[in-house]
């Protein structure tokens, strides 16, 4: 979408942006990646308990280090892309900050997906994402068509869908298991 309302110029933007916004996935990758396996292996010896204690402890530290990773992108968000990229492309900072508040439902999300995977849950995920996409596709339209938002209305429009993909994929996980957002913990 941003290729084609936006053209070339803007579009390099956009992709450095994506970039420096994919910046946290070094550390966090890694370690989200045994999240499955140890979903899985719950699921299967149906450890209800634990599997609600391993969601809300993930939530927890998970949300924590989003916050930090938000404050880091607000705060340093045009220095980050100025040094990586170099000046000319302190635009892409900008948007940076504009998107860091949605890190934390980027973060969630990808959870929650492991866990309806463990679940055996695939056509509900494939259902969230369609839906997620869906919305996010009539976001950009209407924020790039009708209130001429530019870059910032398809980064708060990709956050906003990602906010009803967390709250979709919650509520298909809370169908099995009851889980309590701590939000005090934060």
């Amino acid at each position: 979408i941003v290729i084609v309302f936006f053209f070339f110029f803007y579009a390099g933007y956009f992709s450095n942006y994506l970039s420096l916004f994919s910046i946290y996935g070094i550390f966090l990758w890694p370690l989200m990646l045994l999240i499955f396996s140890i979903t899985t292996e719950l699921i299967t010896k149906n450890h209800t308990q634990k599997i609600i204690l391993f969601i809300q402890i993930l939530y927890k530290y998970f949300s924590v280090f989003a916050i930090s990773v938000i404050w880091f992108f607000v705060a340093l968000g045009p220095t980050i892309s100025a040094t990586l990229y170099g000046q000319q492309f302190i635009y892409s900072g900008t948007l940076l900050q504009y998107g860091a508040p949605f890190i934390i439902f980027n973060m969630l999300i990808v959870i929650n997906f492991w866990f309806l995977a463990g679940m055996g849950k695939a056509k509900e995920r494939v259902f969230v994402i369609v839906a997620g996409l869906l919305i996010n596709i009539v976001m950009n339209m209407v924020s790039i068509l009708v209130f001429k938002g530019w870059l910032y209305g398809v980064v708060l429009a990709t956050g906003m869908s990602w906010i009803v993909m967390f709250w979709m994929s919650l509520s298909i996980i809370r169908k099995a298991y009851v889980i309590i957002y701590n939000r005090w913990f934060m």
